[in-house]
């Protein structure tokens, strides 16, 4: 028979650097602060009765955290540790995440804070601005037919400016025509 607090006193295992229990493969891994995970095989409860019984909150089967190590509970229940792991909590105990959210000071206030506006699709594309390819998007222009008969630029990263040897401003909301006065309008 294993002694479980020897174990954990030789591998310097304690409540205050583990962050989080947790199964895997029929195992149970233990995480510590350092990065370092020990695997074994002993159920969590076990170990857990090893600790002070307000050290580790089990928030799903076979997940224990760190109450210490908990930096934000969403609304949703999923718990954000200190090292930025997330772990989503049981699901029918929603109500009972945002009460333990609001007896730890996390994230008391959510709503309270203004929000950012949420971005345009256009905006998010600024991503690629200093991309080393070239990247573009179009709008396709079509007649009443249906057949398409010009595009206009609604987007153009830096590279693509430097491929084509025309400044971004100069293609913005554009037609591809417009741009390229030459351009071959026989390929639609």
């Amino acid at each position: 028979m294993t002694d479980w607090n020897k174990w954990l006193k030789k591998r310097e295992l304690c409540a205050d650097n583990i962050l989080y229990v947790y199964r895997r493969d029929r195992k149970t891994i233990i995480h510590r602060e350092d990065g370092e995970e020990f695997e074994l095989f002993a159920p969590v409860y076990t170990l857990l009765a090893l600790f002070p019984e307000d050290a580790f909150l089990n928030i799903n089967k076979g997940i224990a955290v760190n109450k210490a190590r908990i930096v934000d509970i969403s609304s949703e229940g999923v718990y954000t540790i200190s090292d930025g792991q997330t772990f989503q909590g049981r699901k029918r105990n929603l109500s009972a995440h945002r009460q333990l959210r609001k007896q730890m000071g996390i994230n008391a206030l959510p709503d309270a804070q203004p929000q950012a506006a949420p971005m345009s699709f256009l905006e998010k594309c600024t991503l690629l601005d200093d991309m080393p390819l070239a990247y573009c998007i179009i709008e396709l222009v079509f007649d009443a037919n249906g057949h398409g008969v010009d595009f206009v630029f609604r987007y153009c990263n830096k590279e693509m400016a430097h491929i084509e040897g025309v400044p971004v401003e100069k293609m913005l909301n554009r037609s591809f025509y417009e741009v390229f006065r030459n351009g071959d309008k026989n390929g639609w």
